[in-house]
């Protein structure tokens, strides 16, 4: 490992943070357990955007095994990602979410790769999904509907998608952050992410990052995301407007493709903002903003007719349209 105090790194596991200390300490556990190569120099960062309490009483196990910085002033999202981004010391930079969990095999397969794609400035792979703290019920609904994580298969070949036209495709239709590590330099040249796109700049981002290099990706589920009562999009998707600001995130993507933006690119964005209002909705019917939900349902029907077919869009309906379902699964269920 590459302590604070010596120079630069190949490769830091970044992970902008922001209280949840009980995740934030599974995360870091979980970082630091990566089988990492012995011919890399690597660290591990947490940048604390002024959580009070601090978050150096909860990290206090890994004195000595982690970087921990902390911001002058409370940055918010993305600003924080692109501050962690500059304290970084090594030239790869797998920014972490600090509700996640990163699998043993992710550094040394990222390793391999950069070293098999010298002109990427982009590297991911896939997420499993769990969900963290919920009711026994719940639990119990998913187990009997045979819900299980993907399996990784670590004989699975990665892609590589060339500058330009290529790459941007791949990125605005299959790359998301928690995956993702990217190459400081060109990362830091393309202005890191967009402040005024707020929480989903980050799709935005690694459009504009794909036009600077190769774009390589391992089809493996090495990343467990985990989705919580705190994270960051859960205010987002309450909020009335959160819908207006996504498509334009995704509208900003699709222009990054200029003249090459073709028909199914359309389709492709189009599809995302829907499910991504059906999402709004469900979060935002629970939270009782019934209004707010309707909206949103209208939006994603008007913009992504097929949606309508899909099962969690109809439970989002159901949410918003039947007071009973809504009582039941706001008690029993979230």
């Amino acid at each position: 490992m590459m302590t604070s105090s010596e120079g630069t790194a190949d490769y830091s596991v970044a992970i902008p943070a922001y209280g949840r200390p009980e995740l934030l300490r599974e995360t870091v556990r979980a970082a630091l357990a990566q089988q990492f190569p012995s011919d890399m120099k690597w660290e591990v960062l947490v940048n604390d955007d002024c959580s009070e309490p601090r978050l150096s009483d909860a990290l206090r196990e890994f004195e000595g095994q982690i970087r921990l910085c902390r911001n002058e002033t409370n940055a918010g999202w993305p600003d924080n990602w692109n501050r962690t981004l500059r304290l970084a010391r090594g030239r790869w930079v797998h920014m972490l979410h600090s509700d996640d969990i990163v699998d043993r095999q992710f550094a040394p397969v990222m390793w391999r790769i950069v070293q098999q794609c010298p002109d990427a400035v982009l590297i991911h792979s896939l997420t499993r999904s769990v969900a963290v703290g919920r009711p026994p019920l719940a639990r119990l609904y998913s187990l009997v509907r045979g819900h299980r994580p993907p399996s990784d298969d670590p004989d699975v070949g990665v892609g590589v998608y060339r500058s330009g036209i290529e790459a941007a495709r791949h990125a605005l239709r299959s790359v998301r952050a928690t995956t993702a590590v990217v190459r400081r330099d060109a990362a830091l040249s393309v202005g890191g992410m967009r402040q005024d796109l707020r929480n989903p700049s980050d799709e935005e981002y690694f459009v504009r990052l794909a036009l600077k290099g190769d774009v390589a990706f391992c089809p493996r589920f090495l990343v467990t995301y985990r989705y919580n009562n705190n994270q960051d999009s859960q205010p987002s998707w309450i909020n009335p407007g959160f819908i207006g600001v996504y498509r334009r995130v995704q509208e900003e993507s699709l222009r990054l493709l200029g003249s090459d933006a073709s028909e199914k690119d359309l389709e492709v964005i189009n599809a995302r903002i829907a499910n991504a209002a059906g999402a709004a909705a469900r979060a935002q019917a629970i939270a009782g903003n019934l209004k707010a939900a309707r909206e949103s349902i209208r939006i994603a029907i008007q913009t992504f007719g097929p949606i309508a077919e899909d099962p969690e869009f109809k439970k989002a309906r159901m949410l918003v349209s039947n007071p009973a379902v809504r009582f039941l699964y706001r008690h029993l269920f979230v």
